[in-house]
């Protein structure tokens, strides 16, 4: 973190609406947020959706905080390789963002329901590769089965981590410039709330049954989580279109002064 501050203090913050404004004529976009602003973000059905999908950060936060307890006392792994194990499945979270946010673009080119697409093949095809991971029985690390569990568990992250970066970037593109900032802080407030709701739902479970039921139900979440990326299906084409007709107008307009 000390060697990141420097840099960003000399580090120029990149123009309000710089993408939308270098493709409309190179005009200056000075719109900035206002309060009656909140009101009309919350007019966009599909801000209130994606906000609601950020209870799918609940699962991974119970995953992340019982991980090693699971493999230790469920699964009777030594420590080492226990954090070994974890350390592996936690690839599949840096992996993830980077193979399917990538993906995501492409699609959202070719159709503009393409992230919210890639969001849902992503939470429902990881859910089956993290529920085999939990339930097959193993008994430490050198059992073979072991192999389902870290194969199956960092495969099914590696897809569901997908969902991230295109969330985001959903949000980024139902929001004017002006109002992106304020949405995404928004959004990350809530999902640091969720998420830190997965370790206290977690504990309370594993304290009550084990590990392995509390995993269960993070699963059931995420399926239940997936049905509001449903919605915005059919909200976020009119979304994404209102927006750039209004940024072309503002630019326009910014042109002609």
């Amino acid at each position: 973190m000390l060697f990141i501050l420097p840099i960003v203090a000399v580090i120029k913050e990149p123009m309000r609406g710089q993408t939308e404004v270098l493709e409309l004529e190179g005009a200056e976009y000075s719109y900035k947020i206002k309060i009656q602003d909140l009101k009309y973000i919350w007019k966009r059905k599909t801000n209130a959706y994606l906000i609601l999908n950020g209870l799918d950060v609940i699962p991974a936060g119970m995953m992340v905080y019982g991980a090693i307890a699971f493999l230790q006392n469920e699964r009777y792994m030594a420590v080492q390789d226990a954090y070994l194990a974890f350390l592996f499945i936690g690839l599949g979270f840096l992996l993830g963002p980077l193979i399917f946010g990538y993906l995501g673009d492409v699609w959202f080119k070719k159709n503009i329901r393409g992230r919210l697409y890639t969001c849902i093949i992503c939470n429902f095809i990881s859910l089956p590769l993290i529920l085999i991971g939990i339930i097959v029985p193993f008994h430490g690390i050198t059992d073979p089965k072991s192999l389902f569990f870290i194969i199956g568990i960092c495969v099914g992250l590696i897809i569901n981590s997908g969902i991230g970066p295109n969330w985001y970037s959903s949000l980024v593109d139902i929001n004017l410039p002006e109002n992106r900032g304020s949405m995404l802080s928004m959004a990350t407030i809530v999902d640091s709330i969720f998420k830190s709701i997965g370790p206290i739902l977690c504990g309370f479970l594993a304290d009550l049954f084990n590990f392995q039921f509390a995993f269960i139900i993070a699963i059931i979440i995420w399926a239940i989580s997936g049905i509001f990326w449903f919605p915005p299906i059919k909200y976020i084409a009119h979304d994404i279109t209102e927006v750039k007709e209004i940024i072309k107008k503002r630019v326009q307009k910014s042109s002609k002064k």
